[in-house]
């Protein structure tokens, strides 16, 4: 998902991403569309692998963290991710 821009106040952080207008992968599942499941599966392992390398943890993967965009899908919320202290 593409950072757009970040805002802070005294209390909040603001994190400004791209629009995903093609909702969650769990409202598509709830409505019952057409689900592409070997290109979901391919893109969210993309990310999953990308995020490895950087030493990253989702740590909640779920259809509702991830969201459509032109046909892509996206993770999103790493509201409980770990980064680790790798010694490479």
């Amino acid at each position: 998902m593409g950072l757009v821009d970040v805002y802070y106040t005294i209390n909040n952080c603001y994190i400004i991403t791209e629009l995903c207008e093609g909702g969650s992968l769990q409202a598509r599942i709830d409505d019952h569309e057409g689900i592409e499941w070997q290109k979901i599966a391919q893109q969210i392992g993309a990310a999953v692998q990308y995020l490895g390398n950087q030493g990253v943890i989702h740590r909640d993967i779920k259809p509702a963290n991830v969201l459509v965009a032109g046909g892509n899908y996206k993770l999103c919320d790493f509201g409980f991710a770990l980064k680790l202290n790798r010694k490479d």
